[in-house]
């Protein structure tokens, strides 16, 4: 009869692990696709989620009288069959059997299937709940005197607000349901990977930078200014790590205007505003709103110049590619003269086969650059190549830790 027993309290102990990690493990937006599905019990789970430190206590004493319940009845079967050795057996065998049976395997079950593993337990959760009402308000009234006593504060409380996990899930949600357009859940998951993104992530490499000399005369300087259609430009004297200002085209307008021919325009310059490649963006951000710029400098740790960063940068992690009305529209490849092709590193790897006829991987990585990065198996540098079927790739421009432009070189037999 005792053996008949073991079934039901093993599947009373399965089911409160079940609930405790079932419950435990809804999220906000759980609730959330339960209101829109018209779910009833979605209320009463959150509320009864408000106060862990009851729900707590329920499931510890249901799981408690199955527990010694199951070592009673397994100690009592074997030391009657087993006399000698039957103590050790019902240790064993019961420690087994509630750790596999009761715990670890209904955790295992519930956890990948919280929402729907909930709806089940809940009413007779309660129906539980309700009878062990006294019993469970006699052990918080204990434990929380006991916590109090020793410093360790009190039961847990009702949780707080939205950890990063739920509130990205809930702006999944809200595409989904159209309270939110794509542009805005985009601009929004931005915020959250911006607030991680430093300098040193989005600079333009020194190499790259467009500046000129500190001798540059005027006229050449506002032939400059005019071909490269620039609202300002770094100004350097010696070597090109020596930036000794920041020239605005808007300095010269004065000048420009009483028809000046031989300007004195180094002092015009503006002092540079330095700072770390590990500074983070959302400081940098309230950095050039506050001084008013919008170009720094970025150093590394030795303070040796190593690019620099602007205003735009920082937008364009939020916001994605900023055009001015005069930038030309760039495309995906550029023939050159030597046959030679320049393309975009964020050009898709779909577009890319169907115009160079090739068969390169589409299925883990969306752009060229992504698959670059793959294959090198680290960040390359400026002028590193490498070899993918019968075409040669060469980095050409980087932009931080981005990609932006690569050449194409078709290998022929022989390898020309």
């Amino acid at each position: 009869m005792k053996f008949l027993l073991l079934p039901f309290l093993f599947a009373a102990s399965a089911f409160f692990s079940s609930a405790e990690t079932a419950f435990f493990a809804l999220r906000r937006v759980d609730f959330l696709k339960w209101r829109e599905e018209g779910n009833r019990l979605a209320a009463a789970i959150e509320k009864m989620l408000e106060a862990p430190g009851k729900l707590i206590a329920t499931i510890f004493i249901g799981n408690e009288i199955a527990n010694v319940a199951i070592s009673s009845v397994i100690a009592a079967l074997l030391i009657r069959e087993f006399p000698a050795h039957g103590e050790l057996l019902a240790l064993l065998l019961g420690t087994l059997g509630v750790l596999i049976l009761g715990d670890i395997a209904p955790k295992c079950i519930a956890w990948p299937r919280a929402r729907a593993w909930s709806l089940l337990a809940f009413r007779p959760f309660r129906v539980f709940e309700r009878l062990v009402a006294p019993l469970r308000f006699l052990l918080t009234m204990t434990a929380g005197g006991i916590l109090r006593l020793i410093g360790g504060g009190s039961l847990p409380a009702p949780r707080g607000g939205l950890t990063e996990r739920e509130f990205r899930a809930l702006v999944d949600v809200g595409e989904e349901t159209g309270t939110l357009d794509p542009g805005e859940k985009e601009l929004i998951h931005n915020i959250f990977e911006m607030t991680d993104q430093r300098a040193g992530n989005i600079m333009t490499p020194l190499a790259d930078v467009f500046m000129v000399p500190a001798t540059l005369p005027y006229g050449e300087l506002l032939a400059q200014f005019r071909r490269y259609r620039r609202s300002r430009i770094p100004v350097y004297e010696g070597e090109r790590g020596n930036i000794i200002g920041v020239l605005y085209f808007k300095e010269l307008l004065r000048p420009m205007a009483e028809g000046g021919t031989d300007v004195a325009w180094r002092e015009l310059l503006k002092s540079p505003f330095v700072i770390p490649a590990s500074k983070k963006l959302p400081l940098l951000l309230r950095e050039f709103q506050k001084l008013k710029v919008h170009l720094a400098l970025v150093v590394d740790e030795f303070g040796e110049l190593i690019g620099i960063v602007t205003l735009e940068d920082v937008l364009e992690e939020l916001f994605g590619d900023i055009r001015e009305e005069h930038d030309r529209e760039e495309k995906e490849i550029a023939t050159r003269p030597d046959g030679t092709f320049r393309v975009l590193g964020k050009m898709p790897i779909r577009r890319f086969n169907d115009a160079f006829g090739t068969d390169l991987p589409d299925q883990e990585w969306d752009t060229v650059a992504g698959l670059l990065l793959h294959e090198f198996g680290r960040l390359p540098g400026r002028g590193d190549s490498i070899v993918l079927g019968n075409r040669c790739f060469t980095v050409e421009r980087l932009k931080g830790i981005r990609i932006v432009e690569v050449g194409v070189r078709e290998i022929r037999e022989g390898g020309q």
